[in-house]
C-alpha cells in the first residue's frame, strides 16, 4: 500500500489512523521506499489515483504474468 509519500510502513510517523489500521493486513515485511520498491516481484498492481503511473520498465520488474489495474 502506497500513498503520495511512498510505502505505508511502521517506521513512518505521518500516518493517519486509517493508514495505521491498514498496516494490520499490509506490508508484513515492513518494506520502505517508493512505487518501484513496492512493485518489485509483485503479482498485482491496482492504481486508483494517478493515470499512466507505471512505465513498461516498471511492469517488467514485477512477477511473471503480472496483473495491472
Amino acid at each position: 500500500l502506497l500513498d503520495s509519500k511512498g510505502i505505508i510502513s511502521r517506521s513512518r510517523e505521518d500516518l493517519n489512523k486509517f493508514k495505521q489500521e491498514a498496516l494490520e493486513f499490509t506490508n508484513p515485511e515492513n518494506l520502505e521506499g517508493g512505487l518501484q520498491d513496492a512493485i518489485k516481484d509483485a503479482d498485482c498492481f491496482i492504481g486508483v489515483s494517478v493515470a499512466n503511473l507505471l512505465k513498461k520498465e516498471d511492469v517488467q520488474t514485477m512477477a511473471s504474468d503480472p496483473i495491472v489495474f
